[in-house]
């Protein structure tokens, strides 16, 4: 068992645990709470700011602050830190921040730290600095991996080195850390592996589509495509409960999730959304396009394209499914004929896995994709607009890709193209989230489903 306190933010009581739960598959039942290793500091949380920015064309741009809370621990001290950033400047779609304002937490009391004391910066690629002093120490903080290309892999610090303030000399670097953004309700937001998709590389031709499939599988084409980050699995209750206990369940009008569904595995108890017990690692499910959606822009990440999600199951084109050209069995996916009734707790079928290690490509929970389904999208996308997709064509559907535990094996394959009304809520459909590629392109400008002119580019076959 694990000894939890309280968290209050905007009005929240959201329990803490500082250790994994007894169980997070469905035999043994977690104690019921949002698990979470942040301790119970009082700091001054607020809706994040938003702020008008003009670029170098005389666009406006509507930026929303950026707020960040870490956990630190090293030699006798164990403190919170939470930094408030504002955007400064605007130059093509990067932005600029700077710390308008930070606190320490220690011992329980919440200390402001002075101006000169505290320092974050955002910039080209979305680069983050970020340090602050106390006791005659200086806290850097950083990240333990690095991709290939100018961008970090992890979407948050999670690494710092300890400086002494007066000598400048080095006392300790590469000590592990905790760091989440938090949003309007002071929820940090989860801290979901991503990975690179490609693992290496930039401007990477890929042949998209499939003779052996569907009509709307055709023309097999090739894109020069660009690199995105990707969670590393499905979104599960646990991650979806926090960003509906900072946001609310209201996506445009209409309940996010439809938490009365049979299957839905959400519920809110006592003012706080929670999972079911047993249920925290499960898919989060019957949930709309739009709960999908404002999701990955709460995260300040998007749903994939077509081509981000075909890449990353079909290895570049090289892979009918995620695990090689193989058929599909029930140690690889959760798929029709395997007896499930729901889906399995995330990376259950590591025999499934994709080439970089990305879960549940295939089966167990479909996926929601960014934009509308267009079924001659193939023959057309070449002459007609830059790929990976066309954000002008409005269709009644959205994209849906990856299958389920209830279809059959044909919708497991990399290249399968499927649709759902954007409305539309069911026990097997799902989401995950990506960032654009970590060369180029940071996915901060207002419309997140606008594809960007250097995201790929298409080949005339």
């Amino acid at each position: 068992m694990c000894a939890r306190s309280p968290i209050m933010a905007a009005g929240l009581v959201i329990w803490a645990a500082a250790c994994t739960p007894a169980s997070s598959g469905r035999d043994g039942g977690a104690e019921p709470g949002i698990e979470s290793l942040w301790g119970g500091c009082g700091f001054p949380f607020e809706p994040l700011l938003i702020h008008e920015l003009e670029d170098e064309l005389g666009e406006l741009h509507r930026v929303p602050e950026i707020h960040v809370r870490c956990r630190i621990a090293h030699d006798g001290l164990e403190a919170e830190l939470l930094v408030k950033t504002r955007p400064t400047g605007v130059e093509a779609v990067h932005y600029a921040f700077e710390a308008r304002e930070a606190w320490i937490c220690t011992g329980g009391e919440v200390r402001a730290l002075p101006e000169g004391d505290f320092f974050f910066e955002m910039h080209h690629h979305r680069w983050m600095d970020m340090q602050i002093a106390w006791q005659g120490r200086r806290y850097v903080f950083a990240w333990s991996e690095v991709c290939i290309g100018a961008r970090p892999c992890t979407p948050n610090f999670d690494r710092f080195a300890v400086w002494d303030r007066a000598s400048e000399a080095l006392v300790e670097e590469d000590i592990p850390c905790i760091c989440a953004e938090v949003g309007d309700g002071g929820v940090p937001k989860p801290l979901t592996p991503q990975v690179r998709v490609p693992p290496e590389g930039d401007r990477l031709p890929f042949r998209m589509g499939s003779a052996e499939g569907d009509a709307d599988e055709l023309p097999v084409h090739t894109f020069v495509v660009r690199p995105v980050r990707m969670d590393l699995h499905e979104t599960t209750n646990r991650e979806y409960a926090l960003f509906l206990n900072d946001r609310g369940n209201d996506c445009g009008g209409a309940d996010c999730v439809d938490s009365s569904a049979p299957g839905a595995r959400l519920a809110m108890r006592d003012g706080v959304w929670l999972p079911e017990p047993g249920y925290a690692d499960q898919p989060a499910v019957h949930v709309s396009w739009y709960g999908a959606d404002a999701y990955c822009r709460w995260r300040r990440m998007r749903l994939a394209y077509e081509s981000d999600r075909e890449m990353a199951a079909s290895a570049l084109g090289t892979r009918r499914y995620p695990w090689g050209d193989e058929a599909p069995d029930c140690d690889r996916a959760a798929f029709a004929g395997c007896g499930h009734a729901e889906p399995d707790p995330v990376c259950a079928h590591p025999a499934g896995h994709s080439r970089e290690g990305i879960c549940d490509l295939a089966g167990n929970a479909a996926e929601w994709l960014a934009l509308d389904y267009r079924a001659d999208f193939y023959a057309t996308c070449c002459d007609d607009y830059n790929c990976p997709g066309d954000a002008d064509y409005a269709g009644p559907a959205k994209n849906v890709r990856g299958g389920s535990f209830r279809d059959a094996a044909h919708a497991l394959r990399a290249a399968d193209r499927s649709s759902a009304a954007p409305e539309h809520r069911a026990a097997d459909l799902g989401l995950r989230c990506v960032s654009n590629n970590p060369t180029s392109w940071a996915p901060c400008e207002d419309d997140l489903t606008r594809p960007h002119p250097d995201t790929s580019s298409c080949l005339d076959e």
